[in-house]
């Protein structure tokens, strides 16, 4: 597992690398904004849909402030085959401060 700060995720995003990018915000919560090429998954569907994941492409998770993201993490890190998983440090928050103030 890896903290990443906002722009450091936003430079991951354009780097092109491959990546599974998921916000376990409810799905309320992502009405207005989600990462691109996120997807959604609530974090309490999380731990069942891991094995839709695929095992070979690093995860970023996030959230609104990270906090959520951190206990998921806590919650799937013995998960056999996890791939390499990245935290938005801060969560959506940081990346409107950080990278993008237009979010919502």
């Amino acid at each position: 597992m890896k903290n990443l700060s906002a722009n450091e995720a936003q430079a991951l995003l354009q780097s092109g690398q491959a990546l599974q990018v998921v916000d376990i915000r409810s799905p309320q919560e992502t009405l207005y904004f989600m990462l691109p090429g996120a997807i959604n998954i609530p974090m309490d569907q999380f731990p069942e849909a891991l094995t839709s994941l695929r095992k070979d492409v690093p995860i970023l998770l996030y959230c609104r402030r990270g906090i959520r993201s951190s206990k998921l993490y806590e919650h799937i890190k013995d998960t056999p085959q996890l791939p390499e998983v990245f935290l938005l440090t801060g969560g959506l928050e940081a990346w409107k401060r950080d990278v993008d103030p237009d979010t919502p």
